[in-house]
């Protein structure tokens, strides 16, 4: 190396100088923002639709008569979303927000109670001990109780036996 020889140097970098705005590049952003903005027409046609604006998945409709048919025959909250092919938070979010689905909910388990109530009664009317006397736990407060008198006589006898080391 030669004594002669400059050091190197490194430049800072340069700033980046903003670029005024003219007129026609506001023109330009404000033609911009309106296409961001969503027009009249196109949410009249997403609430009509049932889809969401900027896309995503239709919203899907709940039929309130399958509910109720699904609630009659005993299935869970979670047994009927699954059936309907939503999720569970869906289901619960509905809920919320549509007083009749839980109205079509409760009415759906009152008649499935009803139909297995009715047809117990009926088996129990026709002779059926079993029902009769299942019905009758359940409905007039029958229970089955056993007592049971026991008395339990306790003797012990300890016997201890001293050791002499010496013998």
């Amino acid at each position: 190396m030669n004594s002669t020889t400059p050091a190197v140097t490194k430049k800072a970098p340069a700033k980046k100088k903003r670029k005024k705005i003219i007129a026609g590049d506001r023109k330009k952003i404000a033609a911009r923002k309106e296409k961001v903005k969503p027009i009249e027409k196109g949410i009249t046609t997403v609430k009509a639709t049932g889809h969401r604006y900027g896309g995503g998945a239709p919203k899907k409709i709940v039929d309130l008569k399958k509910v109720e048919h699904l609630a009659a025959r005993g299935l869970t909250i979670q047994q009927i979303a699954d059936a309907l092919d939503i999720g569970l938070d869906t289901l619960a979010k509905r809920r919320r927000e549509t007083p009749a689905l839980v109205e079509a909910i409760a009415r759906g388990q009152a008649k499935g109670i009803a139909i297995v109530t009715n047809n117990l009664f009926e088996q129990s009317a026709d002779g059926n001990v079993a029902a009769s006397i299942f019905y009758l736990k359940n409905r007039a407060g029958w229970t089955e109780k056993q007592i049971i008198d026991s008395t339990v006589a306790q003797t012990t006898s300890l016997t201890l036996k001293f050791i002499n080391p010496n013998d």
